[in-house]
């Protein structure tokens, strides 16, 4: 495991639930 993919995973669902909430 890789703590770095993770970390990458998470700004990612972050990012798109971001996304989500800013196009409704």
């Amino acid at each position: 495991m890789d703590i770095g993919k993770i970390r990458i995973v998470e700004i990612t669902s972050e990012l798109s639930k971001s996304y989500v909430d800013y196009a409704m």
